[in-house]
């Protein structure tokens, strides 16, 4: 492209901000198992955001946005491994490729759709508190702190009250699953 030539505008629609929006954690999920280190898949997770908006012409409706959106992270995520040669602590190629496929095999969309499914249901199960709490650090991403103040109890509280809520989660959803019928 020429200097003087500016960058072609892209417009991006709700749905497309929509579909990356609901990327993000499983985006993150896979940057944080590559890089280890929260910052850094941060960091890269931006980068990625940029290229698939950027690129998001390149995209052919139809196909497996989260395929294509992981396609573009693990490029991202080769970028900066190279940048970043020289830390001590940039995890093995061979690791990526064994993380790579691992999430290939366990990772599918029907089995996130079925564990979303599951954590759904389980949500609803919860005690009204309880969903409130979870929606409050999750949801609207409020500090522990902040709930903690909101609710009058110290901050090692509401992380003991979380702590406890996400076990139960976990149960209920593992317990979803290995009584889910085979597909």
């Amino acid at each position: 492209m020429a200097r003087d030539t500016p960058p072609e505008k892209i417009e991006l629609t709700t749905e497309w901000v929509l579909r990356l929006t609901e990327a993000q954690p499983r985006l993150l999920s896979f940057l944080l198992k590559r890089l280890g280190n929260p910052d850094h898949a941060h960091e890269v997770l931006q980068e990625v955001n940029l290229v698939i908006c950027r690129d998001a012409n390149k995209f052919d409706e139809g196909t497996d946005f989260m395929a294509w959106a992981f396609t573009i992270a693990r490029y991202q995520t080769m970028a900066f491994r190279k940048r970043q040669s020289r830390d001590r602590l940039v995890f093995p190629a061979d690791l990526a490729a064994s993380l790579d496929r691992l999430d290939s095999e366990m990772f599918t969309n029907e089995v996130c759709r079925l564990r979303e499914t599951a954590l759904q249901e389980c949500l609803v199960s919860l005690m009204p508190v309880q969903r409130k709490l979870v929606i409050q650090r999750y949801a609207e991403s409020l500090s522990v702190k902040a709930i903690a103040g909101e609710l009058d109890k110290s901050a090692n509280a509401v992380s003991l009250m979380l702590h406890r809520v996400r076990e139960k989660l976990l149960t209920c959803v593992e317990s979803k699953l290995s009584t889910e019928p085979p597909r």
